[in-house]
């Protein structure tokens, strides 16, 4: 019983200190607003598919596809384009899925990028 009571207590001061971290889910919305991702461009990328970025007429830069990638996005992209595609994979469940499905079996991941900013461009104001 002692063992239970104690590990009560430990789980109760646990929860307690929980309370004062930084709640991962919970992005500043004023960081996301700055980054481009709103409400509106949540909603566009809703209607984007995997077709949409098979049938995108671009070719893929072969001679640029050795670019490193940190954390899933590409090195090759500007500083504001890299924190918008974090923010963005981590956010809009759409992209990150997106993402995952064509790369790299069906495309380059500098092709997926170069497509998404295209289709965002009006969406968003770096």
């Amino acid at each position: 019983m002692e063992l239970w009571n104690r590990a009560r207590g430990f789980a109760e001061e646990a929860a307690k200190r929980s309370q004062y971290l930084p709640q991962p889910s919970i992005i500043n919305g004023v960081y996301l607003h700055r980054f481009g991702i709103t409400q509106e461009l949540r909603e566009f990328v809703e209607g984007i598919t995997i077709t949409t970025f098979e049938d995108f007429p671009l070719q893929d830069d072969t001679e640029l596809s050795d670019v490193p990638a940190v954390s899933n996005v590409r090195q090759d992209l500007t500083e504001w384009q890299e924190k918008h595609a974090r923010l963005v994979l981590s956010t809009v469940k759409e992209i990150s899925r997106l993402r995952y499905e064509p790369c790299p079996q069906v495309m380059k991941e500098r092709k997926f990028w170069r497509i998404y900013f295209i289709l965002v461009n009006n969406h968003i104001a770096p």
